[in-house]
C-alpha cells in the first residue's frame, strides 16, 4: 500500500509539472484557445485524483499496519479510516465552500469553439 500511495503521489508530480509547464507556455493574447484550456484544466483534474489516490492509499494503509495487531483491529482502524475519508471529502466546511461556487467551463468537444469541434479537411 505504501507502494502504491508513492506511486500516486509521483504521477500526480509529474502531471502536475506539465500542468505547470503547458501553463507557462500559454499564449497570453486577449483570447485564449478554448481547447488548450480545456485540456490544462483536464490536465490539472487528472493529477488532482491521482493525489487524492495517493492519499487514500496512505490512509488504508495504516488499516495494514493495525494488521499486526489482529484481524479485528484492522477492519476497525479501516472502518473508522473510511469514515473520516467520507467525512473530509463530502460533509468538510472546504467542500461545503467550493461546492457553492457555480463555474461554466466550456468544453470544445462540445462546443464548436475549439479545433477538436472542425472538421479537418
Amino acid at each position: 500500500m505504501f507502494v502504491m500511495a508513492f506511486l500516486s503521489f509521483t504521477l500526480s508530480l509529474r502531471q502536475f509539472n506539465h500542468f505547470c509547464i503547458m501553463l507557462g507556455a500559454a499564449d497570453e493574447a486577449d483570447e485564449c484557445d478554448p481547447e488548450e484550456i480545456y485540456v490544462m484544466a483536464a490536465l490539472n483534474t487528472i493529477a488532482a485524483r491521482n493525489f487524492n489516490q495517493g492519499i487514500r492509499a496512505y490512509y488504508f494503509s495504516l488499516g495494514m499496519i493495525a494488521w499486526f495487531v489482529s484481524g479485528w483491529a484492522a477492519i476497525g482502524v479501516s472502518v473508522l479510516l473510511f469514515v473520516s475519508i467520507l467525512y473530509r471529502e463530502f460533509f468538510s466546511a472546504a467542500r461545503e465552500l467550493v461546492a457553492g461556487l457555480r463555474v461554466e467551463v466550456p468544453n470544445p468537444a462540445r462546443d464548436a469553439g475549439g479545433r477538436a469541434g472542425k472538421e479537418k479537411k
